[in-house]
């Protein structure tokens, strides 16, 4: 009994997950509507300089501390002072989220990103760092890529 709740389980998630991968695949993102994190006002102005806004760009990375390092930050949190593993580890995990935004951004053409949002989110003992801006393009040229982040 208990094996075929786990098998129904897991078909239920294979399916669940492949319903989603074909949303993803089918979805035409050329036809839809432009959107942007960035406000009017600010759209206004990067057109009047001679962009063009492309699209939302995205990157994100889940790091999990693992038991052993849960455990050592939770000995670390009791005592003072800077808890330099957990530092250094979102430190990571914000340019790895940094590097695939603009890996995106580039992807799509963009010289530059703008409006940038990192975002750190904590589920259970997983940390997730999310970086997100719009990615524009210089009209008629193509540069080294920027990021301008907002405070």
């Amino acid at each position: 009994m208990f094996r075929k709740k786990q098998n129904a389980s897991a078909a239920l998630q294979t399916e669940s997950l492949e319903a989603l991968e074909q949303e993803i695949r089918e979805f035409d993102l050329a036809a839809a509507p432009r959107s942007t994190i960035i406000s009017a006002n600010e759209l206004y102005l990067l057109q009047k300089s001679g962009y063009e806004f492309l699209q939302i760009v995205f990157g994100n990375v889940v790091y999990s501390m693992g038991l052993r390092g849960l455990l050592r930050s939770v000995q670390r949190a009791l005592q003072q002072g800077e808890m330099s593993v957990f530092t250094r580890m979102i430190n990571d995990a914000r340019v790895i989220a940094r590097n695939r935004m603009l890996t995106q951004a580039k992807a799509v053409g963009a010289t530059d990103v703008v409006g940038v949002i990192i975002e750190v989110r904590e589920f259970a003992d997983f940390l997730e760092v999310t970086a997100t801006g719009t990615a524009v393009k210089k009209n008629g040229e193509r540069g080294d890529l920027n990021v301008a982040v907002s405070a």
